[in-house]
């Protein structure tokens, strides 16, 4: 029964961005090879944590039971993302185009990325479930991918006239986390763009 529990959650959890990619996200020039490189992967890693979920015995039940936890803040944090986004749809991870607004609604007040961190912690839930550490290697391969796209898009916003405000905006949020404390890196991290463009 825990089994069949802790499979659908996850298996719904992963449907849900699925369905992102398809029929929430803008592909304006269609999706790059970068995207399709974390498609893949994303696949690959559900398909490895589906099959520890179905083959393993679960973790012992305080583990367990936060990761059952974090697969519902996980999906609580997508879909509120999605309907603070819905006005405004964002573009897919990797496009091109210059953004044109920026959103600073529901988490997005809080964290930059919120729809990577619902991810990440859906990867970190896996390893919490079933208690088998070879998971890990989901949680470092996608978050490295997160990351590479994190710094492709915030780039874009340095590069473009929203960049002033884009720097004031990193200043009060965190990447993928609340910023606990007021650090002054903004300034540092723009210009750690702008020698990588």
């Amino acid at each position: 029964m825990l089994k069949l529990a802790t499979f659908t959650v996850s298996v719904t959890c992963f449907v849900s961005f699925a369905l992102a990619i398809r029929w929430f996200f803008q592909k304006p020039g269609g999706v790059s090879w970068r995207m399709k490189v974390i498609m893949v992967s994303g696949s690959l890693s559900a398909s490895a944590q589906c099959s520890a979920i179905i083959w393993l015995d679960s973790a012992t039940v305080g583990p367990w039971l936060a990761g059952m936890s974090c697969f519902l803040i996980s999906f609580y944090l997508f879909w509120w993302t999605v309907a603070a986004s819905r006005a405004v749809p964002l573009n897919i991870a990797f496009t091109l185009t210059k953004p044109e607004y920026l959103l600073d609604r529901g988490p997005y007040a809080r964290i930059r990325h919120p729809l990577y961190t619902s991810y990440l912690i859906y990867w970190m839930a896996g390893v919490l479930v079933t208690g088998w550490w070879p998971l890990i290697a989901t949680v470092i391969v996608m978050g490295a991918l997160y990351y590479s796209a994190t710094r492709w898009e915030e780039r874009e916003f340095l590069c473009s006239p929203l960049s002033a405000e884009y720097v004031a905006y990193m200043r009060r949020t965190g990447l993928f986390w609340p910023r606990c404390a007021k650090q002054g890196r903004a300034r540092e991290t723009k210009q750690l763009y702008e020698r990588s463009a």
